[in-house]
């Protein structure tokens, strides 16, 4: 659902390493390039997940550490 590609073919590009955490550390999944917009339309997808995740599971949001 994320926006982007594997390979930066931007002059300017913002890169996201997604990771998934497992035992208590994150491990690398993927790492997309992304311009300013599909970066604006990514963070949109990532906050409404946490949200419907969050009301799925009683409405717990842990915050970050």
């Amino acid at each position: 659902m994320l926006k982007g590609k594997r390979d930066s073919d931007h002059v300017c590009s913002i890169q996201m390493e997604l990771s998934q955490e497992i035992a208590g550390l994150p491990v690398p999944i993927n790492i997309i390039n992304c311009s300013l917009e599909e970066l604006k339309e990514n963070v949109a997808v990532i906050s409404r997940e946490i949200f419907r995740i969050a009301q799925l599971e009683d409405g717990d949001i842990i915050p970050l550490k």
